[in-house]
């Protein structure tokens, strides 16, 4: 196993700017209260999600806001897809609060929200509330009514804290959820809740999330258009101090024996992190590896087992339970 001098989730180099951009936007938030909107956008492999949780992780280091985050998924289909995964992090939030402190946020309306989204049952004050009977209301006046409740609860909450919603890989969200989310930072008295969302910019255009909040922004002015925060390939003076610092060696000496190979990666983060696997440490050398190699020697490292479970994990496309992934692969 390599020993190498920097471990590559602590390296954040060439985006100084945009993390002072994101932190303008967080004290412009804090100050006002109001509701903010960042997109953060670029190319797969370009460090986004690096970036948030470089920015997010002061929100949870300082408690200046409660951050509520997860990820939409490729493959996975269910109703309100990017909605719902911010539905899980709240239970989880709740879950952590006292029942007392819960009752107090809770809107009347909260069979409804949990009508769409059964996980919230999962929370002790809200599977104690009496079922509501709801023969006789249509679907449309259910989710009327449950999204208000939403934005109710979150209100309450954040009366007391501000709220933070992070939505990782929103190209493929759906366009319900725009339209939910849209709603919840609309005039006139929306939570003081900042949405921060990522995604690829070269899949903007087919996403069905990103093409809703666009016609959404185009109807309505101010409070949709959001600020961005847009990624740019590392300069190659950038690409030689990742690889230093990740590796141990001198830039120069690194530039002497590995400057096509970082060319190749055309400033692309995730293809710098791959070339380590052609580093040997004992020589200080690198060589060139094919792709198929790398991810041969990455899976050949480790237990058959671990190899069943990777397999099964990547075929579902999506957030699978351990107990899911597990049975299907045989364990």
């Amino acid at each position: 196993a390599h020993t190498f001098a920097e471990d590559s989730s602590q390296i954040l180099i060439g985006r100084e700017e945009k993390l002072a951009q994101l932190e303008e936007a967080k004290q412009a938030f804090l100050t006002s209260s109001q509701p903010a909107v960042i997109w953060i956008l670029g190319l797969s492999g370009e460090g986004k999600s690096s970036l948030a949780d470089k920015f997010l992780a002061s929100f949870r280091r300082s408690g200046e806001a409660i951050v509520l985050s997860g990820r939409c998924y490729d493959r996975e289909s269910v109703p309100f897809k990017a909605v719902d995964v911010l539905i899980e992090a709240l239970v989880g939030f709740l879950r952590s609060r006292s029942n007392d402190q819960v009752n107090a946020w809770l809107p009347r309306d909260i069979q409804m929200l949990a009508r769409l989204f059964p996980a919230l049952r999962r929370v002790a004050s809200i599977e104690e509330k009496p079922q509501l009977e709801l023969a006789n209301i249509d679907d449309r006046q259910i989710r009327y009514r449950a999204f208000f409740a939403l934005r109710e609860l979150l209100v309450s909450i954040s009366r007391e804290t501000p709220l933070v919603l992070f939505i990782d890989d929103l190209q493929w969200g759906d366009a319900d959820s725009a339209e939910v989310l849209a709603d919840l930072v609309a005039p006139p008295n929306p939570p003081a809740m900042l949405l921060l969302g990522s995604y690829r910019s070269d899949e903007a255009a087919q996403s069905p999330f990103l093409r809703e909040w666009k016609h959404r922004g185009e109807q309505q002015e101010g409070h949709l258009s959001g600020r961005r925060v847009e990624m740019t390939p590392l300069t190659e003076k950038q690409c030689l101090e990742f690889m230093a610092r990740r590796v141990g060696i001198p830039a120069e000496k690194l530039r002497e024996q590995a400057y096509d190979m970082l060319a190749d990666t055309k400033g692309n983060p995730y293809f710098l992190e791959q070339l380590i696997e052609g580093f040997n440490a004992e020589t200080g050398q690198f060589e060139p590896v094919p792709l198929h190699d790398i991810v041969d020697r990455k899976l050949g490292q480790r237990p058959a087992d671990a190899r069943d479970l990777l397999i099964t994990i990547a075929i579902a496309g999506q957030a699978v339970s351990v107990e899911e992934a597990s049975s299907v692969a045989g364990h």
